[in-house]
């Protein structure tokens, strides 16, 4: 991912052979969001539905479902703000 220049763009990155489930919940916890506010995507079925049984309701995907979707509508709008305005420091998110 470094060489492709993918890394930075990732929030809390983790990269180990392990289980998935209780490293997904310890960065949801760092990160201050429930399971039903994250998405999941991983290539492997045994991974999605690890992660979704520990961490009831998390939305899990293969890539391929992803590719499918029309996520141009995902999250709420914000009439007070530009497209891809980032809020004030301090202010609300």
């Amino acid at each position: 991912m470094e060489a492709l220049g993918l890394w930075d763009l990732f929030v809390f990155p983790r990269i180990a052979l392990v289980n998935k489930g209780a490293p997904v919940a310890e960065i949801l916890a760092a990160m201050g969001l429930r399971a039903a506010n994250a998405l999941l995507v991983d290539d492997n079925p045994f991974n999605l539905r690890e992660v979704a049984s520990a961490n009831p309701g998390i939305l899990t995907l293969s890539p391929e479902a992803l590719r499918a979707l029309d996520v141009s509508a995902w999250g709420a709008p914000d009439p007070g703000r530009a497209p891809g305005e980032l809020p004030a420091p301090g202010g609300p998110p």
